[in-house]
C-alpha cells in the first residue's frame, strides 16, 4: 500500500488507539498499557492518509523473548491488506533484534476464535506449542477490598513450560519468575493470594488450589472493572466443575482450552 505509513506511536494518538481498540474488543486492555507502551519502545502505528488506523506491539520477555501483541486494524479499514504490511514491519524489526541479539525467539497468544490471527500465524510460521484456559466471572455477588502484598518469594510448581502473567506468557524458570515479581501487583489476605499483571483484570494464580481459587472470588470482584477473569493451565481441567458452580464461565462454545500460546518455527 503505497499510502500507509508505519512509524512509531506518540502520546498524541492515544485517543485514536484507543478508539479503535474499543471497535475491536470491549473494555480493551490497550489503552490503559498506552503510556507504558511508549515508555517500552518498539510501539508502531499504522498511518493512512495522516489518518491512524492501526497499532501494534513487540515487548521483550524473559528468555529473550520477542513477543506480539496489541495488533489493531480498524475495522472500516479491514481487508485492504493493512495487517500483511503491519506484519511485514513488524518481521523486519524482529530480524533486525534478532540480528542485535537482543531476542532470540518470537512468540505470541490470542483468542480460539481470533481466526484471523490464528491464520495469519500459522501463514507466517507460527506453531500453537502451549493453551490455556481464560474464564470470566459474573461479577455481580459480594465484593472485597485486598491489598497489593510485596512478596520475597514466589514459585509456580503446578505449571509446567509456561507461567502466565495476564495473557502474557512466559518460560517458567528463574528469570520468569522475577519478571512476575517485577510486573505483576501480587495481592494477599490471609491465605488468599493470586496476581495480576499491571493492574489487569484476568488474574493468576501461583498453585493449583481450588479453595485459593474460590476464596479469591470477592477480592477479584472488587478488582475488576466489569468481569473479572482467570488465566489458568489447560492441565487444570479437573477443578473446571467446581468453578463453574461458583460463577465462573466460558464466553463461547466449545468450552476447550481457548487460548493459545504460539512460537514462530522456521
Amino acid at each position: 500500500m503505497d499510502n500507509l505509513i508505519i512509524r512509531s506511536a506518540e502520546k498524541r494518538d492515544k485517543d485514536t488507539i484507543e478508539t479503535i481498540a474499543g471497535k475491536i474488543w470491549e473494555d480493551d486492555y490497550l489503552g490503559r498499557q498506552f503510556e507504558k507502551w511508549l515508555e517500552d519502545g518498539n510501539f508502531f502505528t499504522a498511518e493512512i492518509e495522516g489518518k491512524v488506523v492501526g497499532c501494534a506491539k513487540i515487548s521483550i520477555l524473559p528468555s529473550k523473548t520477542g513477543w506480539l501483541e496489541g495488533l489493531r486494524v480498524d475495522p472500516a479499514f479491514h481487508k485492504m491488506g493493512i495487517g500483511r504490511e503491519f506484519n511485514r514491519f513488524m518481521f523486519n524489526k524482529i530480524s533486525e533484534m534478532k540480528s542485535k541479539g537482543i531476542i532470540d525467539s518470537v512468540e505470541f497468544s490470542t483468542y480460539y476464535k481470533n481466526e484471523e490471527s490464528l491464520h495469519m500465524g500459522d501463514k507466517a510460521g507460527f506453531k500453537i506449542i502451549e493453551k490455556f484456559i481464560v474464564l470470566a466471572l459474573d461479577n455481580s455477588g459480594e465484593s472485597k477490598n485486598i491489598k497489593i502484598f510485596n512478596a520475597d518469594r514466589i514459585w509456580f510448581n503446578d505449571y509446567i513450560d509456561y507461567i502466565p502473567a495476564g495473557w502474557k506468557f512466559v518460560k517458567n524458570n528463574a528469570e520468569a519468575v522475577k519478571y512476575i515479581m517485577d510486573n505483576c501487583e501480587i495481592y494477599k489476605n490471609n491465605e488468599v493470594e493470586f496476581y495480576g499483571y499491571r493492574n489487569e483484570r484476568t488474574f493468576c494464580f501461583f498453585e493449583k488450589n481450588i479453595n485459593v481459587i474460590i476464596d479469591s472470588i470477592p477480592y477479584m470482584r472488587s478488582l475488576a472493572r466489569t468481569e473479572a477473569e482467570i488465566m489458568i493451565p489447560a492441565s487444570w481441567s479437573d477443578i473446571l466443575p467446581i468453578l463453574f458452580k461458583n460463577g465462573f464461565y466460558y464466553w463461547h462454545e466449545p468450552h476447550e482450552p481457548n487460548v493459545f500460546v504460539l512460537r514462530f518455527s522456521k
